[in-house]
């Protein structure tokens, strides 16, 4: 599943967008993924079909000395590194964070991490995250359907997750004491973004009944 990022150039996707998993003392795991706009045969004659899930690129705010440790680093201090990531792909840092990263602690008037990495301009929406094991299931399902694949400029991904041990009491699971980080941030992107319905009232207490594809407003 391992591929050269230079035999798939980024306009070959149809979405290409960015996943975090945020960590602070603990690592923050960032990755370009994205789905394949049509098939792209390879220089070796393996074919990548339409669909198909690509972890693109990466950036991991990782200490050198310990890959269990973050750096420490705030989001606004993250964020051109995110934006250096984005633009050597030909995107904007736009993409998904980790749900618990909304969470504003000390009241609403705070600034969740999500807010901070939206403030230093890279527009993340919170990921619709789920259950851990039906992601872990999808994620292993398009590997072994050969829908998934990994550019071996992706080190640290390639470093990490393919050695992740199983949680002892949870099987099906990986151990989250294990540096899961850019598991996360895959499933996350694959995931992709929390949506809600938005209803939508007339005055006189009716609810209209626009087209049946006009039906749900995305936000």
């Amino acid at each position: 599943m391992v591929i050269d990022h230079h035999d798939v150039p980024s306009d070959c996707f149809a979405t290409l967008k960015l996943s975090i998993d945020w960590g602070s003392a603990a690592p923050c795991a960032t990755v370009l993924a994205g789905q394949l706009a049509y098939d792209v045969r390879l220089p070796d004659d393996r074919v990548m079909p339409k669909g198909a899930w690509v972890i693109y690129d990466e950036h991991g705010e990782i200490d050198s000395r310990n890959m269990a440790r973050g750096t420490g680093k705030t989001p606004g201090q993250i964020a051109p590194s995110l934006h250096a990531l984005a633009a050597r792909n030909g995107v904007r840092a736009r993409g998904v964070i980790d749900s618990a990263a909304e969470a504003r602690m000390a009241g609403r008037a705070e600034s969740s991490i999500a807010d901070l990495f939206r403030e230093a301009g890279v527009r993340v929406s919170p990921a619709r995250k789920g259950a851990r094991v039906p992601r872990f299931e999808h994620l292993k399902q398009l590997m072994v359907n050969g829908e998934f694949f990994v550019a071996r400029r992706c080190r640290l991904w390639l470093a990490t997750v393919p050695s992740l041990p199983r949680d002892p009491r949870v099987p099906d699971d990986v151990d989250t004491k294990a540096n899961d980080h850019f598991l996360d941030a895959t499933s996350y992107a694959i995931a992709g973004e929390a949506h809600g319905k938005v209803g939508v009232a007339s005055f006189n207490g009716r609810t209209p009944t626009p087209p049946r594809e006009e039906r749900v407003i995305w936000v």
